[in-house]
């Protein structure tokens, strides 16, 4: 079963790759397990926000993706997204 992703598993795909799996001292395995998706799926996503970004990545992004990039580009680490990181 495919996962949909909600805004809230994006705004993590976001901040792990604006600041990687280590700020969250976690690993994509980790990480991919709480929000119950595939490592691959997380890794994909990240790719995607950097194709948003303009360095590569997969340029086959969502329109949500673009959304949250855009909302929470200029976010410094530890600030409001880091909450939404693996809910318990």
């Amino acid at each position: 079963m495919q996962h949909k992703w909600s805004q809230e598993d994006d705004i993590v795909a976001f901040y792990l790759y604006k600041f990687g799996p280590e700020s969250l001292m976690m690993t994509f395995k980790d990480i991919s397990k709480r929000l119950g998706m595939s490592e691959a799926s997380l890794i994909m996503r990240v790719a995607n926000f950097k194709a948003i970004d303009g360095v590569g990545g997969l340029e086959n992004y969502a329109k949500q993706s673009k959304r949250i990039y855009n909302e929470y580009k200029n976010v410094k680490k530890g600030e409001y997204i880091y909450a939404h990181c693996c809910p318990k």
